[in-house]
């Protein structure tokens, strides 16, 4: 099987609408790779859906182009609009020609709904292929903003060589304040200041797709190979000062001379600066590999956020308070959802 995404309504507990990965979705091309809502654009009343396919290929899987599809949400085998990547011949050092594609949608943090970012009243999507290549095989990676309504491209940008560009796009909320919905992409393995794969977020205005600001790590040998912006995300108003702020996860970074312990950052949508950095307690943690806002979780009136760390085999997430960064909780699997 393709693979499977399923939908459920859980304020009546009704059965999930599923949507197989078959038919005109390909086998093994790891349908359901990334899903997002992105409200509803074809004007049915009926949120529709973002659903990847990363390892999609025309003849087989092995050329991993990706592919992105919009879907009815009312009918989840219509397929809205598509997008498929490309794919690069290259030699093999062992031999022969190898195929190398795009992975368009290739993780769970590479597609989102963005909201109605050209004032036509529909919502928009933003979408990346982090192997995009702009010359040769050289791994730049690629993002796309489209319309909602009529599935055209909005905004495109492109990585330098080798810098994964789009490895996370999510959108940021109203970083700016000048009420269109606004975006953050993550670069993970940029040289910001010449600071080898220190890596770098940048917020984009929704309305013009120029950038706001450009969210890196002070340029020093700490932040060589902290990785910036391996996930971005925003989180909300979490300073009270009437901008949306971003989240920034940075999972290779070290605490003074131990390594990889990683950490989030919290940088102002108003000024671009840090608010806090929140660090991961052990090394090898890598804590921040993924973030998000999650609203307001302790009913204190402002949202909260959550990471889950990638290392030392840890299978947690931990839950932060937004304007104070105190630890709220930690959910442990195979634990039954509760906070402790």
């Amino acid at each position: 099987m393709a693979g499977l995404c399923a939908v459920s309504n859980l304020a009546t507990a009704q059965a999930p609408l599923t949507c197989y990965g078959s038919q005109q979705f390909a086998v093994n091309a790891d349908f359901g790779s990334t899903v997002s809502g992105v409200g509803d654009i074809n004007g049915d009343g009926v949120p529709d859906l973002l659903v990847a396919s990363a390892s999609y290929g025309p003849v087989h899987h092995s050329t991993y182009r990706g592919r992105i599809r919009v879907l009815s949400g009312a009918a989840p085998d219509t397929v809205l609009y598509q997008y498929t990547g490309g794919d690069y011949t290259h030699s093999n050092p062992f031999g022969g020609p190898e195929i190398h594609g795009d992975y368009m949608g290739w993780n769970e943090e590479t597609a989102d709904g963005l909201g109605d970012i050209d004032g036509d009243g529909i919502g928009d999507f933003i979408f990346s292929s982090r192997y995009y290549d702009t010359s040769g095989d050289n791994n730049a990676g690629a993002v796309w903003v489209k319309s909602g309504a009529t599935g055209a491209t909005l905004y495109s940008y492109t990585g330098s060589s080798g810098h994964f560009l789009g490895l996370s796009v999510r959108a940021a909320g109203d970083v700016d304040g000048d009420g269109t919905p606004d975006f953050v992409i993550g670069s993970h393995l940029a040289d910001p200041g010449g600071v080898t794969d220190a890596g770098k977020a940048t917020v984009y205005s929704g309305a013009t797709g120029t950038v706001i600001w450009t969210l890196v790590t002070p340029p020093t040998a700490q932040a060589q190979q902290d990785n910036l912006g391996v996930s971005v995300s925003g989180v909300g108003d979490v300073d009270f000062d009437g901008f949306d702020d971003v989240l920034v996860g940075a999972y290779r970074s070290n605490v003074g001379a131990s390594l990889d312990h990683g950490s989030v950052s919290v940088f102002s949508g108003q000024f671009g600066t840090l608010i806090y950095r929140v660090d991961g307690a052990a090394p090898g943690d890598q804590f921040g590999r993924f973030v998000s806002g999650v609203g307001d979780i302790d009913g204190d009136g402002a949202p909260d956020w959550i990471t889950k760390p990638s290392g030392n085999g840890l299978e947690e997430i931990h839950l932060y308070s937004g304007p104070s960064a105190s630890l709220l909780g930690i959910a442990t699997a195979p634990q039954s959802g509760q906070w402790h």
